[in-house]
């Protein structure tokens, strides 16, 4: 039998003394473990926060998409929430809240970052269908971002309430990619599993879409070209400094809070109108 880390070994006996455990029934002889489903479906979307979610898909490891879901919840105009349920170990918020608040459900830590909510695993899963249901977000916030930190391929095959959500039927969709062969690659890749009825936007990190040269153009697929001539094709600035650092508590850059602001427009859940309100008010 191998060691449990002494950390673990204390949650779970912190849990057994508050009597937050269930028991795990082994399944009936001649029965076998339910297999993973063959891809998201309307039945496993069993999370409704009460207001808007805004999936950010990333379409490979490093493309960015927590940085932006972080930039799209300083850009709303109003009080917003990132939940972020990629593993503790992956987890790329870590340290970038102002106030940490500790756990406050199943597994999950709150912080604070100005306006923003900030919810994170605090746990490692073996898949995305095991990460549990987030913690319900203050009255205030009318916003969760959402950033599932999962492989795309295995977040769409392994279904639970997370695939619901980031896979919607309907409704907009951030997609994150660099502007490279293999990255556009895989964006195509990852558009074409959205259902025809999702309003994607494609947001291209590190660089600046009208400067792309021929090959980048020439690898461009059917989904991304049609995005680009629909104008739903947002490139975002790279930063070296916050390239360097990684998220902490230091502001954004405002290059970067303009992107994420133009995509929130993109996705009609906010208007340039409640843009300008609040720029006057901060």
């Amino acid at each position: 039998m191998s060691a449990r880390p002494v950390a673990e070994l204390q949650r779970a006996w912190a849990a057994l003394q508050s009597g937050q455990f269930r028991a795990v029934e082994p399944p009936a002889p001649g029965t076998e473990e339910p297999s993973p489903s063959s891809g998201p479906s309307a039945g496993d979307a069993d999370w409704d926060p009460g207001h808007p979610v805004l999936p950010v898909l990333g379409a490979h490891g490093s493309a960015g998409a927590t940085t932006l879901a972080l930039a799209l919840a300083t850009a709303a105009a109003s009080p917003a929430r990132v939940v972020e349920a990629s593993a503790i170990s992956t987890s790329g918020l870590v340290g970038c809240a102002t106030a940490e608040l500790g756990g406050v459900g199943a597994g999950w830590l709150r912080g604070l970052r100005d306006r923003i909510v900030i919810d994170r695993q605090g746990e490692v899963y073996p898949g995305p269908d095991q990460v549990p249901l987030p913690v319900p977000a203050p009255e205030q916030v009318s916003l969760t971002v959402l950033d599932p930190g999962w492989d795309a391929n295995q977040l769409y095959l392994r279904g639970g309430w997370l695939a619901g959500v980031a896979w919607p039927s309907h409704g907009p969709v951030v997609v994150v990619t660099t502007p490279d062969v293999p990255g556009l690659r895989r964006a195509e890749q990852l558009l074409s599993l959205l259902a025809e009825d999702t309003e994607p936007v494609l947001a291209v990190t590190r660089a600046n879409p009208r400067r792309w040269g021929r090959t980048i153009r020439h690898c461009m697929g059917d989904r991304t070209r049609h995005l680009s001539a629909q104008h739903h094709l947002v490139g975002v600035p790279d930063d070296p400094a916050l390239a360097l650092r990684g998220l902490d508590t230091t502001d954004l850059p405002a290059a970067l809070v303009a992107a994420a602001t133009h995509v929130l427009e993109l996705t009609g859940l906010e208007t340039p109108t409640q843009h300008h309100q609040r720029g006057r008010h901060t």
